[in-house]
């Protein structure tokens, strides 16, 4: 890993706040338009929305004024903040083409009456940030500006009234009127210089305009608040005071804002083969998938994604990126990669005698309520948080994940609390292409990532007990900027409410025997269907294994083949080059007894004569008997070298007997090592037999990876039809394992929900702590 500046954290996060400072907000248009809203271009002289007839409040309805003070052309919004700090630069003509919309300068809340929300008020940062640079050439105290701004409006746009009967004087907010309106755009112009008095820029005032309810209007106001004010600027100054303070941030942080990896550690997975395999070896396979179709398993890619975020973060806080195009498969990856996260965790549960023993033995208090917190070892590394940049990718979790839908109608209707997960649609407007209601089969994902959709949430989500109370959160409306079916909300009066998730636990406090037996057969179902799926991969792994060996051992087997075939020549060669000689000594030993028998008869045939011998006694020789002497000597000089011969024949032949016994030893040894390397690879292909019989198609071997590129990225490793739905019957029966351990602690449950509730209608948010929401969250 790279080496990172201590400072660097710091600078990244300090770069950060800068760009959130400058970014421009953007004002709705008349395409944002729907049943229930209204977007209301005004210009000065034209007649406020508050005080125009078609949104006077009735009985029945009211209506939220989000007000974008200081509107203009995005163009002028950039050329304005550029020469706020270079008074004598311009735009490009590229940033001229980019400058598209409308941006603003202040926004507020006002009332149907036309009274401003004091505490709505929210500058937009960009404009104090060109006097922050002006004045102090840094903008790192530019929150405190925007919050001093809020104070500032408040007590522009008070009045002090006697109230009749009262004293001292109370201070009421008055309805805002033109000339109010141009006193609070004279004040944000100013900060943008002179450049902000040309007279072509053509500023208005756009109005949002939400009709709601009656029962609905002051939550909405209060959304509408938290709204404007949901931005980055707070966090980021903490997390920077936090860097100053030497105080470490959490792994997922960390990591997020520690340094890149070096390429030479990045490592490319479609052209690292020995990666990809190590990512996708059955080792790694999850135990659970998302019950999809069995016959649509994930591809390559995918499969390799969803082992590397698994592995990086099992057990452990980070963060992972996941990046693609539209389409490319990471909403169908990540479903995957929760249902293993969902079956760890019921691994945990199963691992319990009671289901209440996912407890902390020891309750505590939050906002003044009982709270029993669920075991840090339980749920540890088993939630998921999906975040994104893009608004969709973030919808196609949680809105496709409770869909049923999005689960194969061979799996059946499985149910999580479908019930409760319709409300929760039904109060964030969830809704399918045609506009319709979506089906829903479980309670799994929640699009909790603002204000709105956390009260939204809460309204379908949880009712109090008594009736009273379930009106006051039933009151809650989703955010002001999503407000286009508020109308739709609630049951009309006299209907029966649909169940929550505090009437559900309610329901089945009185059956708790019913629900702890369930409890007991869907854990044994649960570890009978995971024991099945080790028995499974590891007939896999052994396969994965086999089909490795096989490759190896055929490149053995080859080069032994050809070793062998090499070997047998030289035998054969060998051979017959010992038959010629052999050949050879037999007529070389002809010629030997050819010649014995010649010298047998030379010497016969010239035998000394008594003259002869008895001359040859006193030291005469004759001319005779010297050529008798010499033609026996030359009889006996060919014999000796044909002997002489035939003897070297003889030893060569020996040697090469030896020689031939050597290499056909040799020869056979290698033969026998073939016949080994063919015996181990039967034996290693009956085993790959076996996984292929598991239904899986393909493994990492040397055949898959020479598969063309487009069918080995289509492909899928170590599993098939019948181990994904083995896979998915598991996530699906850890579903039902969990909904059961609800239903079986339905008072600690209640209670923690109740806490939990509050946080996410902002009725207990300033009393939670900072330590206790990740125990609420949990």
């Amino acid at each position: 890993m790279a080496e990172q500046s201590p400072a660097a954290p710091a600078s990244i996060l300090g770069f950060w706040r800068d760009l959130e400072v400058f970014n421009i907000p953007t004002a709705p248009t008349p395409k944002d338009n729907t049943k229930q809203v209204k977007i209301v271009t005004v210009r000065p002289g034209e007649t406020l929305p508050w005080k125009r007839r078609e949104f006077t409040p009735t009985d029945e309805y009211g209506f939220i004024h989000v007000v974008y003070l200081g509107t203009a052309d995005m163009e002028d919004m950039s050329r304005l903040l550029l020469q706020s700090v270079f008074p004598d630069q311009d735009l490009s003509e590229r940033e001229r083409q980019r400058a598209s919309g409308r941006g603003w300068l202040a926004a507020f809340v006002v009332n149907e009456y036309g009274c401003a929300k004091l505490d709505s008020y929210l500058a937009a940062s960009f404009a104090h940030g060109a006097m922050a640079l002006r004045e102090t050439n840094s903008v790192a105290n530019v929150n405190a500006r925007l919050q001093r701004a809020t104070g500032e409006f408040t007590e522009r746009r008070h009045k002090l009234e006697l109230a009749p009967g009262e004293a001292p004087p109370t201070i009421a907010a008055s309805s805002l009127s033109w000339q109010d309106l141009d006193e609070e755009l004279a004040v944000v112009r100013k900060l943008l210089g002179p450049h902000a008095d040309d007279p072509s820029i053509d500023w208005r005032l756009v109005v949002r305009v939400s009709r709601v309810k009656r029962r609905y209007v002051d939550d909405n106001l209060q959304a509408a608040t938290e709204f404007l004010n949901s931005f980055y600027l707070d966090d980021l100054d903490r997390l920077i005071a936090q860097t100053g303070g030497n105080q470490p941030f959490g792994k997922a942080l960390a990591s997020y804002l520690g340094p890149e990896v070096p390429k030479p550690l990045r490592v490319d997975v479609l052209a690292d083969h020995v990666a990809m395999t190590q990512l996708v070896s059955a080792k790694h396979l999850p135990s659970a998938r998302w019950p999809t179709s069995s016959a649509e398993p994930l591809v390559l890619a995918q499969q390799a994604t969803v082992a590397h975020v698994l592995r990086t973060l099992r057990g452990h806080p980070g963060v992972v990126g996941v990046n693609g195009p539209p389409g490319t498969g990471k909403t169908t990856l990540l479903r995957d990669v929760i249902a293993e996260v969902i079956v760890e965790r019921a691994r945990r549960i199963a691992a319990l005698a009671k289901p209440g023993e996912i407890f902390e033995p020891e309750a505590t208090s939050v906002d003044g309520k009982k709270f029993t917190p669920i075991k840090t070892d339980i749920m540890a590394g088993t939630a998921i948080v999906v975040a994104s940049n893009n608004n969709n990718a973030v919808k196609n979790i949680t809105q496709e994940l409770p869909a049923r839908a999005r689960i194969s109608p061979e799996f059946g209707e499985p149910t999580y609390f479908d019930e409760v997960i319709r409300e929760v649609f039904a109060a964030q407007h969830v809704v399918d292409e045609d506009k319709q209601p979506i089906e829903t089969w479980g309670l799994i994902a929640a699009a909790l990532g603002n204000v709105g959709n956390r009260r939204a949430f809460a309204k379908g989500f949880y009712r109090g007990e008594t009736k009273k109370a379930a009106e006051d959160i039933d009151d809650i409306a989703p955010e002001s900027e999503s407000v286009d079916n508020v109308e739709a909300i609630g049951q009309e009066q006299g209907q029966a409410e649909p169940p929550s998730i505090k009437q559900v636990l309610d329901q089945a406090d009185a059956e708790y025997a019913r629900y702890i037996s369930e409890w007991r057969t869907a854990k044994q179902r649960f570890t009978d269907l995971l024991a099945q799926f080790d028995t499974v991969r590891s007939t896999l792994i052994a396969a994965e294994q086999a089909a490795a060996k096989i490759g190896e051992h055929q490149r053995q087997l080859t080069v032994h083949e050809a070793a062998l075939a090499e070997k047998a020549a030289h035998v054969a060669t060998i051979v017959n080059r010992l038959a010629q000689s052999q050949q050879a000594r037999q007529d070389q030993r002809t010629l030997v007894e050819s010649r014995t028998a010649s010298l047998a008869s030379i010497r016969q045939q010239h035998a000394p004569s008594l003259i002869e011998r008895m001359l040859a006694w006193i030291g005469v020789r004759t001319t005779s008997l010297e050529e008798k002497h010499q033609r026996i000597a030359s009889a006996t000089q060919s014999l000796a070298e044909a002997s002489e011969a035939l003897a070297t024949m003889s030893r060569d032949i020996l040697v090469a007997e030896q020689q031939l016994r050597e290499q056909e030893r040799q020869l056979g040894e290698q033969r026998r090592q073939t016949d080994a390397l063919k015996a181990e690879i039967r034996r290693h292909q009956l085993v790959l037999d076996k996984g292929y019989a598991t239904g899986a198609k393909h493994f990492p071997d040397g055949q898959f990876w020479q598969m063309p590129n487009g069918d080995r990225h289509r492909a899928s490793i170590a599993v098939g039809p019948a181990i994904d739905k083995l896979r998915a019957l598991i996530f699906l029966e850890a579903v039902e394992l969990h909904r059961l351990t609800i239903l079986t602690n339905t008072g600690k449950f209640a209670g923690n929900l109740r806490a939990v509730n509050g946080m996410l209608t902002g009725s207990s948010r300033d009393r939670v702590p900072l330590s206790q929401r990740p125990m609420l969250w949990d």
